[in-house]
């Protein structure tokens, strides 16, 4: 088959698409806790102790945690909260060209 001949996905109604952006958003925020977890039991678990001292590997374990699941959230925050498309004017206005450096 052609890729031009290709049937186009019909777009989503107003429904399916909050449907389906509550189901990526819960998708994100559960791995965004299980790589703090994971993270932070690794940390806890395998960090050798002549790094740091043994009480303080908890710590810094859940410290590692939340800073990956923060970081991790951070970067995917435009599928988290996403912005409403923008509304195209009828008629923009011209835009004027800047003048240069005069010599």
């Amino acid at each position: 088959m052609n890729p031009d001949q290709a049937p186009q996905p019909q777009p989503l109604s107003a429904e399916e698409l909050a449907l389906r952006q509550k189901n990526v958003r819960k998708w994100i925020l559960l791995r965004g806790l299980f790589l703090g977890i994971l993270l932070a039991a690794w940390w806890i678990l395998f960090a050798p102790d002549s790094l740091v001292e043994p009480p303080l590997k908890y710590i810094l374990g859940v410290l590692a945690g939340f800073v990956a699941t923060g970081s991790y959230l951070f970067n995917l925050r435009a599928n988290l909260f996403p912005k409403p498309p923008a509304v195209a004017r009828q008629n923009p206005e011209p835009v004027e060209p800047r003048p240069g450096p005069t010599e």
